[in-house]
């Protein structure tokens, strides 16, 4: 926060010795200040860059492994169960 502030501050020295006046030095002054929120979350974002990197490099593995083949003599499908009988079940 103070490097904001302090940036501020020389920004509008800047634009008073450089002789700009009204609502043009306020835009000066006040742009380090709006600028702040959106540049601290950069910090965050270039951490995060090598997590992100990692997780390409798992989707791209995913993405190119060969696909497996269907089996040559597959398995015939179970017959459905139709009635269900339990005794003595206890839960928990």
């Amino acid at each position: 926060m103070l490097g904001t502030g302090l940036a501020a501050v020389l920004a509008t020295a800047v634009g008073a010795r450089g002789g700009l006046g009204g609502p043009a030095l306020a835009v000066l002054a006040l742009a380090p200040l709006a600028l702040a929120d959106p540049l601290a979350a950069l910090v965050g974002a270039l951490q995060r860059r090598g997590a992100l990197a990692d997780a390409e490099a798992r989707i791209d593995a995913v993405l190119t492994a060969p696909v497996p083949a269907d089996p040559a003599d597959p398995l015939p499908v179970p017959a459905p169960v139709r009635n269900l009988e339990v005794d003595a079940l206890t839960a928990g």
